[in-house]
């Protein structure tokens, strides 16, 4: 384990390669299997002694299936307030805090704790649910801000991959304080390289891709063109999938050129494969024509 963890530092700090990315995906799947694994044998051994001491006070309690009824009403009506509650300014609804450190383990010393591993600046994850009946800020949930490696790597670790999300639903992953919209102050005068994946692609390329991008993104590697980054998406889609890495400035054209060559490169795609670029303003005006394309 100490092997692994110094090898991901590693790879976020100085740039992951895509056998490592790989690892890392697998890692977190072997992960997820042994969670569902353990979570699906405990319910059912609990489920048998519930049957077997409902047996015996049957005569004495009501009706057990009128009684789950009425619980099984009442936790969809708390789910359904839940959802009505969800904001980008109100934590109502869902626990979307995050503390590094809980309160019981704050006592561990120094001298046996892992270090943190800073990073040059805090990062939010988003998760929008993609319902057309809501308005973008209804869509839009604040799953947690981190500033660490160690935090960044156990929100992704809790989190399903990409693949594994409903369609028409979007992560957003973006530096603190900006959100994953157009018309923020920090995003309003820029546009976004967008890559697409067929749906072939999104058991096998879709989850190890999106790695790479945040890991590029976080650990800052995209050079001297590193601050031009505000943030990417991974767009889970009927017609295909797409991973959007969204740029602060157009105006700043040899930067956005590139960032997109270094995508490209990273994510290994060939010279037949080409990445678009579009601006959010023309976006937002609904503009259609070509595009750049690398």
């Amino acid at each position: 384990m100490d092997l692994y963890w110094e090898k991901l530092v590693e790879n976020i700090l100085g740039g992951a390669t895509t056998t490592s990315t790989k690892m890392a995906a697998t890692t977190l799947k072997d992960v997820k299997k042994s969670e569902v694994a353990t979570i699906e044998s405990k319910p059912i051994t609990a489920m048998k002694k519930s049957k077997l001491n409902l047996k015996k006070e049957v005569k004495v309690q009501e009706n057990p299936k009128s009684r789950r009824g009425r619980m099984k009403s009442r936790i969809e009506d708390d789910a359904s307030k839940a959802m009505k509650n969800l904001s980008l300014t109100s934590d109502e609804g869902i626990d979307i805090s995050y503390t590094p450190l809980s309160a019981s383990i704050t006592s561990i010393p120094k001298v046996i704790m892992r270090p943190q591993h800073h990073l040059a600046t805090s990062w939010t994850f988003w998760y929008s649910v993609g319902n057309k009946n809501l308005s973008w800020e209804q869509n839009q949930v604040k799953i947690s801000t981190v500033s660490t490696i160690e935090q960044f790597w156990f929100v992704i670790s809790q989190l399903r991959p990409p693949s594994n999300i409903p369609t028409g639903h979007t992560y957003s992953v973006f530096r603190g304080g900006v959100l994953p919209d157009w018309e923020d102050v920090a995003n309003v005068e820029g546009g976004r390289w967008m890559i697409t994946c067929s749906k072939v692609e999104r058991e096998d390329r879709l989850d190890s891709r999106w790695l790479e991008v945040l890991f590029m993104m976080v650990g800052e590697h995209m050079g001297e063109s590193s601050r031009q980054v505000n943030g990417a998406e991974a767009c889970v889609r009927k017609k295909g999938d797409r991973l959007e890495v969204w740029v602060r400035d157009i105006s700043m054209m040899k930067e956005v050129l590139a960032i997109g060559r270094k995508i490209k490169n990273k994510l290994g795609l060939d010279i037949t494969r080409k990445i678009k670029f579009a601006l959010h303003k023309e976006d937002k005006e609904g503009v259609k024509g070509p595009r750049l394309a690398l």
